[in-house]
């Protein structure tokens, strides 16, 4: 009989080791591909139930651990060594079970219930009024005296997340108050558990500085309405996608991690072939990048967009790929990050929602090894960037203000003192029979790679580089107007062409310039020669005329 009893009290033990949130001995098999392991034993002598003391109070501190890495021993004592970050503000309570566990039937049965994580049997013994602890504290840790007894406890109010996060709840489990002592040799009634929680959280990055939307030109060089072609490689963005990977249940494997990207297929094109538009997976192990085999992921460039919690999702998003990590094959570990590297073509900012959004969901399947099946997949709310582009035109007129066709143009990034650009021309054109001409799709100067501007910011300048025929060529600063374009910018062309002004209720990002062309006029001086010489001549001849016929007269008189 004593030996019996030392079996269920060694039992109990082993329960009072899983159910402090590290995993029992027979589960460490089924976390190892996540977690490392070491090894739990239970004490070799194990005091009789009838000898747990009954008088006071017993204290139950539950020190509440987000992703831990490894398993550890559980023994009811403090764990210096814990894994995994504090969790402030999670709630638990705590159900005494109506059982006196100083008999040891009484403790054999709640024991076996305990290690098969029987919530609901033990609930059916019957429980007192749940009793609420407060909220841990910034260290994850929270404290109540309690009677002895076992207690169901239960994690009542998830911990306060970011709009990018998503945590799974510690199951529910059974502790004994008190505990055996980790020498087997009493009882603990100063009782520490380390239950966990699965956190899962995702971000996204974009490089897109000095990018600009895709511009095949249009019309014939060096012809009104003339637009030249940027190069292809000044429309493309780079977009990094991070999920951290969460720690299994106890009970449970991570099966694996998959990273959703969504969005408009008006403003963003992916480069599907071959999925050349994935640049890189890899696992950010110790702060390092780890190019993950490529047997190890599946990427689908043809999902259907998420149907739950859009209300983060990219607007408009029509378009959706995925990367799935196969969490046993990659090594994948708690609280590592997968890291996806992809490139995307920006083709026009559609203005309905104003800006070229991306979004980004994780998504994760624990299984249970012991049945070989999965739990229901849980997925993180969407992290979203967004890209702003607007529009810059030029309206070109001459004498009374009317319109000027064939005029050419360059735009780009102003220089220090606003005498022309920056560098290389970003595009150049000439305006159209109306006087107008438009750069597309550039790129805002006061929001870039999804972040405030800082330092110095440059405007753009379009420049003159030719007039129209008949009309002067302004040549250095009269030459250059500087444009602002902003999130806010709004501005177009009035309808007395006059100027460009803001526009209400207005998506669209534009602004642009009038710019005036002065006739070119000839100046006229005195002739020379021509008509003098031929007065002269006429003159001469009179006179000559005149003696002819006076001498003719005089003859005929004598």
């Amino acid at each position: 009989m004593a030996i019996a009893i030392k079996k269920t009290a060694a039992i109990a033990i082993a329960a009072g080791l899983t159910f402090a949130g590290s995993a029992g001995v027979a589960a460490q098999d089924a976390l190892a591909q996540t977690m490392n392991t070491t090894a739990v034993t239970t004490a070799a002598g194990v005091p009789d139930a009838s000898s747990i003391p009954t008088d006071g109070t017993v204290k139950l501190t539950i020190n509440k651990r987000v992703n831990p890495t490894e398993l550890r021993p559980a023994n009811g004592e403090a764990d210096t060594g814990a894994s995994g970050a504090g969790l402030q503000g999670v709630g638990f309570t705590a159900e005494k079970i109506n059982v006196d566990i100083t008999k040891q039937e009484n403790f054999n049965k709640v024991a076996a219930l305990a290690n098969k994580r029987d919530i609901a049997g033990a609930k059916a013994l019957g429980t007192d009024t749940p009793q609420t602890f407060e909220d841990t504290n910034e260290n994850g840790q929270t404290s109540l005296n309690l009677p002895v007894g076992a207690y169901i406890i239960r994690e009542t109010k998830p911990p306060k997340a970011s709009t990018t996060e998503t945590y799974v709840p510690a199951d529910p489990f059974i502790v004994f108050l008190p505990m055996t002592n980790k020498e087997g040799t009493g009882w603990n009634k100063d009782v520490q558990v380390y239950p966990k929680n699965s956190m899962a959280k995702v971000s996204k990055t974009v490089v897109d500085a000095g990018k600009n939307t895709k511009s095949d030109g249009a019309g014939e060089s060096g012809k009104p309405g003339f637009l030249g072609a940027r190069p292809a490689e000044n429309a493309v963005v780079k977009y990094t996608l991070d999920g951290v990977v969460p720690a299994a249940p106890e009970g449970r494997e991570l099966k694996n991690v998959t990273l959703t990207d969504a969005s408009k297929s008006a403003e963003l094109q992916w480069n599907k072939e071959n999925n050349a538009f994935i640049k890189g997976v890899y696992v950010v192990r110790d702060g390092a990048e780890v190019a993950i085999d490529a047997a190890n992921y599946t990427v689908n460039s043809t999902v259907e967009v998420p149907k739950t919690n859009p209300g983060g999702l990219a607007a408009g998003a029509d378009q959706a790929f995925t990367v799935t990590v196969d969490a046993k094959k990659a090594g994948l570990k708690p609280g590592e990050t997968v890291r996806v590297k992809v490139e995307a073509t920006m083709l026009k900012d559609d203005t309905a929602s104003k800006g070229i959004e991306n979004s980004v969901r994780e998504s994760f399947v624990f299984r249970n090894p012991s049945t070989d099946t999965d739990d229901t997949p849980k997925e993180t709310p969407d992290d979203k960037v967004v890209t702003y582009v607007g529009n810059i035109s030029v309206y070109k007129r001459g004498d009374e203000n009317k319109a000027l066709a064939g005029a050419e143009f360059q735009i780009g990034k102003c220089n220090s003192d606003k005498s022309g650009l920056d560098g290389k021309a970003i595009q150049a054109g000439i305006t159209d029979a109306e006087g107008n001409l438009t750069f597309p799709g550039l790129h805002v100067t006061d929001y870039v790679d999804d972040a405030e501007a800082t330092g110095t910011i440059a405007n753009y300048c379009v420049v003159e580089t030719k007039a129209p025929q008949g009309y002067a060529t302004p040549k250095g600063k009269a030459a250059t107007k500087e444009i602002t374009l902003t999130r806010t910018t709004t501005n177009k062309l009035n309808a007395g062409k006059t100027a460009f002004e803001a526009v209400a209720n207005s998506n669209e990002i534009a602004n642009g310039a009038v710019v005036d062309n002065v006739k070119k006029t000839t100046p006229t001086l005195p002739a020379t020669g021509g008509m003098g010489v031929l007065i002269i001549v006429l003159a001469g001849l009179a006179i000559i005329g005149g003696g002819v016929y006076a001498a003719r007269r005089n003859s005929q008189s004598a």
